[in-house]
């Protein structure tokens, strides 16, 4: 499933960037997609210079996230893809 691959649709975010696509507007994108698709949580983590010469980072989530602890090592499914 296309909607649940972090490879996918990180390719995708990358392309939205590139044709010059506003940056949360991008991401919000991904983030419904992922979610539509039957995802129970997202989250898109963008750095670096963003439209300015000054470097910012920002998070994008939606649904259930666990973020530490034994139930986050055994409930992710894909590792954290950078392009």
């Amino acid at each position: 499933n296309r909607g649940l691959c972090a490879m996918a649709q990180a390719e995708s975010l990358k392309f939205k960037l590139l044709e010059g696509l506003a940056v949360r507007r991008a991401c919000y994108g991904v983030v419904r997609f992922v979610m539509e698709s039957g995802a129970r949580g997202c989250e898109v983590r963008v750095g670096g210079k963003l439209r300015s010469q000054g470097p910012k980072n920002m998070k994008f989530r939606d649904g259930y996230m666990i973020q530490s602890g034994h139930p986050c090592k055994s409930t992710r499914t894909s590792p954290p893809r950078r392009s």
